[in-house]
């Protein structure tokens, strides 16, 4: 993740800061929850699975979006709310 980190800032690829800062919140507690209870429920080829799934899924609509030509984009999370900052969070902490 730090090589994926490096390669943003040296290709200069605009970051929504905000979106990871309050993501990077959420996850704190996210890591803690899951090293102290889900990481005693499953069995370590589950976690393997479970990591395989979640790079696959993502992987995939990576692809998808990509592929998508002439889509909109923008550069900052538009009509910032409150809301979307726990969604960001709550994501967060899900991913943690």
């Amino acid at each position: 993740m730090s090589c994926a980190f490096f390669s943003l800032l040296f290709m200069k690829i605009r970051i929504e800061w905000r979106a990871i800062i309050y993501s990077f919140l959420g996850a704190i507690p996210g890591v803690i929850i899951g090293f102290e209870t889900v990481d005693k429920i499953l069995s370590a080829p589950m976690k393997k699975m479970i990591f395989v799934s979640v790079w696959c899924s993502f992987a995939m609509s990576l692809y998808m979006l990509n592929c998508e030509k002439k889509r909109i984009t923008t550069s900052l999370i538009q009509n910032f709310k409150p809301w979307k900052i726990v969604i960001l969070i709550f994501t967060g902490f899900i991913g943690g």
